[in-house]
């Protein structure tokens, strides 16, 4: 019984992470609901108050990192819930709402002139989507020379944040550290009947079964079977069962045949089934005078 109580927790235990690709919907700036999982990135956000790089102390606003390529240098600017405040700007930007900018000039500090940088995507495209219970993609396109840049969030241990140029236009900026998610959060969580199953299964019955026979047992001086709780209920039990099933059975037939008699009209008035048969007696009648 105990193995048995087990295996049912087991079978009705959260629900399975997300499949690949599952699309999210965001529910505030921070947290995306995908499926069954809802994603918080609020602690990547709390990170920029406190993580800088070498030359870049920590900004509440943003993150800032260089890719180190030797040809550019290039710097990016870019925070993981929101679009980049108006103070962090390129200076003619077709996007409105940057979530990514990147600058090629050494000594520049924002807002950036125009010949200097280039937003790397819109917050107003953002798509996310899920690839499994502990990563979360989101999408933005709508830059600067049709630039497009994807941020990829994994649990992990905190690092700082990458940003590179995969391939132009294709941007990725890279976050591992305090990504939340909680399946049963989104799904509802366990549902009443769940609950009631695991109560019971797991701990009423058992506790029923095993207190029982041991109280019977010690105080009653009972063996083997004759100890189990109410045994004589339990003898009597695959009789009911027998009982109720033939039972439900007889009356199931009896409302089957009620129905097919009501609508084969073997049950119908015989009054009104004569007024009938005399009404097309006498029209049949009428006619044949008529047609003589």
């Amino acid at each position: 019984m105990l193995a048995f109580s087990l295996t049912t927790l087991a079978q009705i235990g959260p629900s399975p992470p997300a499949p690949s690709g599952t699309p999210c919907t965001p529910s505030t700036s921070c947290k995306h609901s995908c499926g069954a999982y809802t994603f918080d990135l609020s602690g990547f956000n709390a990170q920029m108050k406190s993580m800088g790089n070498s030359d870049q102390p920590p900004h509440p606003d943003y993150y800032k990192t260089n890719d180190g390529d030797s040809a550019g240098n290039h710097d990016y600017y870019f925070g993981p819930c929101v679009a980049l405040t108006s103070a962090v700007s390129c200076d003619g930007s077709i996007a409105t709402a940057p979530v990514a900018i990147q600058t090629w000039q050494d000594g520049v500090t924002p807002p950036f002139p125009s010949d200097s940088c280039g937003a790397l995507g819109d917050y107003s495209t953002q798509q996310c989507t899920a690839s499994s219970a502990t990563s979360l993609q989101c999408t933005y396109s709508g830059g600067d020379q049709s630039r497009q840049v994807t941020f990829i969030y994994t649990e992990g241990p905190l690092a700082p944040p990458a940003a590179q140029e995969t391939q132009y236009p294709q941007y990725t900026v890279t976050f591992t550290g305090p990504l939340s998610s909680d399946g049963d959060a989104a799904a509802g969580g366990l549902s009443g009947g769940s609950l009631f199953l695991i109560l019971f299964l797991g701990v009423a019955l058992p506790v029923y079964l095993g207190g029982g026979w041991y109280y019977n047992h010690k105080y009653k001086e009972l063996q083997g079977v004759e100890a189990v709780p109410q045994i004589e209920y339990w003898r009597q039990l695959p009789g009911l069962v027998k009982d109720g099933c033939i039972f439900s059975y007889k009356e199931t037939n009896k409302f089957i045949k009620h129905m097919s008699d009501k609508h084969s009209g073997a049950s119908a008035d015989p009054a009104l089934k004569q007024a009938l048969a005399d009404d097309e007696g006498a029209s049949s009648t009428a006619y044949e005078e008529n047609k003589a």
